[in-house]
């Protein structure tokens, strides 16, 4: 029994008694699987990492920057915790029971991730040299990163940069 066969099962047994869009189990506080009205069936993890940045943009003058980002244009940076969200799709195997290989997975995100842990993503990188490390600009350079280890079935990639603060990537 998986995590996606379970979720499934659940959809398949509660739809018979009021119609569903979807459902969402979650095995841990981090992994979920989602069964969805037309027998799509979606895997997510989150995967945090820590990382310091600088809001700046080299386009703009000093006080352009300092008026637009404020704090966050703080010459030394800052850092936060973040929270990556990481959803899957593509071709359930019934016989398995799996979408995705759960190991697999969770490697793919956490070497994606490696080069940016623990790094200020200004100064230690090359993915923010022209573009500022803005919450948008991150989920956008992540989304390949990720992807390609997922042999393209990426679906939704989040990223929370505080509590307050999530962005969201999904293909079209």
């Amino acid at each position: 029994m998986t995590t996606e066969s379970l979720v499934r099962y659940i959809y398949e047994r509660v739809n018979t008694m009021m119609p569903l869009q979807r459902i969402r189990l979650r095995e841990r506080d981090d992994f979920f699987a989602e069964a969805w009205k037309d027998n799509a069936i979606f895997l997510g993890l989150q995967v945090p990492f820590h990382a310091a940045h600088r809001l700046h943009a080299a386009t703009l003058s000093e006080a352009q920057n300092a008026t637009l980002y404020g704090k966050c244009n703080n010459l030394r940076g800052h850092g936060h915790r973040y929270l990556t969200e990481t959803t899957i799709g593509g071709d359930y195997d019934a016989r398995s029971g799996t979408l995705y290989d759960f190991v697999a997975f969770r490697k793919a995100l956490e070497e994606s991730l490696k080069p940016w842990r623990d790094r200020h993503l200004d100064l230690e990188t090359e993915d923010f040299r022209n573009a500022p490390s803005t919450g948008e600009n991150i989920v956008r350079t992540l989304w390949p990163k990720i992807d390609n280890r997922l042999n393209q079935q990426l679906v939704r990639l989040r990223l929370w940069e505080t509590a307050n603060n999530r962005f969201t990537l999904r293909r079209t």
